[in-house]
């Protein structure tokens, strides 16, 4: 998934946690609420973009995490290790 789905470090916000909110707002606004009809079947075209948004709100999800945690343990590389 990260080849397609890359995570630009400069866009991470780490904290704002109220920007990244309104991130996933826009995104959803612009993409995925114009395609809805409640009761209604999804068009492949939506549920493509949905899931491509999706998977990309994951990838920075996950790499916002990974930076809060480094943040607050630290870099230790024998911290990953079991």
């Amino acid at each position: 998934m990260v080849p397609d789905f890359p995570v630009d470090p400069a866009q991470l916000k780490e904290g704002q946690f109220g920007e990244w909110a309104n991130e996933s707002l826009a995104m959803a606004e612009a993409d995925s609420y114009p395609g809805f009809a409640i009761d209604a079947a999804q068009s492949p075209e939506y549920q493509a973009i949905a899931e491509s948004d999706c998977r990309m709100r994951i990838m920075y999800g996950g790499a916002r995490l990974a930076a809060l945690i480094t943040q607050i343990f630290g870099a230790d590389e024998e911290m990953f290790l079991i």
